[in-house]
């Protein structure tokens, strides 16, 4: 499953670690007025990956629709 999320600068390297906990591969980051962060995850771990990102931002964590980063930010 393809995910695209948007965080503060200041939460890329937690967001960061807990994607590879997770065992998700890392696509495409983008560093606009927020970090893009692109990564695919087990189907099955997706949610509880969702969970643990919207706890760890405190809500703070934009989902953004599958894909690439944009490129225009």
């Amino acid at each position: 499953m393809h995910l695209r999320c948007g965080v503060a600068y200041a939460l890329e390297g937690a967001v960061r670690r807990e994607l590879q906990a997770a065992g998700a591969t890392l696509g495409a980051v983008h560093h606009g007025s927020q970090v893009e962060i692109a990564f695919g995850v087990a189907q099955d771990v997706a949610p509880v990956l969702r969970a643990r990102l919207g706890d760890l931002s405190q809500g703070a964590i934009a989902w953004l629709e599958e894909g690439p980063p944009r490129a225009d930010s």
